[in-house]
C-alpha cells in the first residue's frame, strides 16, 4: 500500500464478515467502482496465486488476450490440500503446501454466464454487464470474445488454489471462527449442529481429492517473497490464532457484539 502498489477501498455492506450475498455486492461494486479506470478487472482471492511460465505476468497474459482478439479468458484453478499438514504450519502457504489435485478446474457455462462455481476469468471492463448469482458468476456485454475454454490440463496459465489447507485451518472455518463465523452466530441450528457434524470426516473426503500429486511451483517465489521482506519483523509470515481476528467490532464504530468475528486484523503489519 505504501508503494502505491496496492490501494484499499472501503465498501458499504450489512455486515463487518461478508456472507455471500455481501461478498456478491462488494465485487459488483469494485468492478462498477473502476470500471472507467481499469482497461482489464479480474476478482483473485488472497488463497489464490496467478502462474504462467509461458505468460508469467498478467499483463503478458493481456498482451496473449490482444493477440488472439479475446475481450475474457478462463483462468482455471489447481486446487491445493493439507499437504499432509494437521497443525497449521508456521510458513507461508505457497512454501507449506506443495501437493494438489492432478487435473485443473474451471466450471464454465455459457458466454453470458462465464464461470459458474471453479476458476476466475479476467475480463476488458468495457465488457462488464453485471456480476450475481455467486462470487465467480461475471455477465458480459454481448458482443464481447470470450477465449473457449481449453479443457482439463490444456491451458497454459491457471491460479494455485490454497483453499483447505490444514485440519486446523478447516475447523477454524468451518466451527464459527473464519467466514462462515458470523453466519453460524446468527442461525441458531446451523450453530447447534457443529456440534454434530463429523469434521474429520468431512476434511478427509475433501482433502483426498486434492493431494494427488507433488507441486513445487511456488517455492522460488516464496524465497524471493521473503527476501524482499528483509528488515520486518522475523516470523511475518507466520499466524497464530490470536492475531487472526479481534472479536469486537468497536474499531468501526460498532457497539462490540463479543461474540464472532467482526474486524481483521494481520500480524506483524
Amino acid at each position: 500500500i505504501e508503494r502505491g502498489q496496492v490501494s484499499m477501498t472501503f465498501l458499504k455492506v450489512n455486515y463487518d464478515v461478508p456472507r455471500l450475498l455481501e461478498q456478491i455486492s462488494a465485487i459488483r461494486q469494485c468492478f462498477e467502482l473502476f470500471q472507467k479506470n481499469a482497461t482489464y478487472m479480474i476478482t483473485i482471492d488472497p488463497d489464490e496465486f496467478y502462474f504462467s511460465r509461458d505468460f508469467p505476468t498478467l499483463p503478458r497474459l493481456i498482451q496473449h488476450a490482444k493477440d488472439n482478439s479475446y475481450d475474457c479468458l478462463p483462468i482455471p484453478w489447481y486446487m491445493f490440500g493439507s499437504s499432509g499438514h494437521h497443525k497449521r504450519p508456521k510458513e507461508l502457504a505457497i512454501a507449506a503446501y506443495h501437493r494438489r489435485a492432478k487435473d485443473k478446474v474451471y466450471d464454465a457455462e455459457t458466454s453470458e454466464n462465464y464461470g459458474r462455481r471453479n476458476g476466475k476469468i479476467i475480463f476488458r471492463s468495457e465488457c462488464f454487464k453485471d456480476f450475481r448469482d455467486n462470487t465467480h458468476k461475471v455477465v458480459v456485454q454481448d458482443g464481447c470474445v470470450i477465449a473457449p475454454y481449453a479443457g482439463i490440463n490444456k491451458t497454459e496459465y491457471h491460479l494455485k488454489h490454497y483453499q483447505l489447507k490444514s485440519f486446523e485451518d478447516f475447523l477454524w472455518k468451518r466451527r464459527g471462527n473464519g467466514f462462515t463465523g458470523l453466519r453460524t452466530f446468527q442461525s441458531g441450528r446451523e450453530w447447534w449442529q457443529t456440534f454434530q457434524r463429523n469434521w474429520k470426516q468431512e476434511f478427509n473426503q475433501v482433502d483426498g481429492q486434492f493431494n494427488d500429486t507433488v507441486d513445487n511451483d511456488m517455492w522460488e517465489y516464496a524465497l524471493i517473497l521473503k527476501q524482499l521482506m528483509v528488515g520486518a519483523k522475523p516470523g511475518w509470515w507466520t499466524f497464530e490464532p490470536d492475531d487472526w481476528f479481534k472479536e469486537s467490532d468497536v474499531s468501526r464504530g460498532g457497539k462490540g457484539r463479543g461474540k464472532g468475528p467482526t474486524t481483521f486484523t494481520w500480524p506483524h503489519a
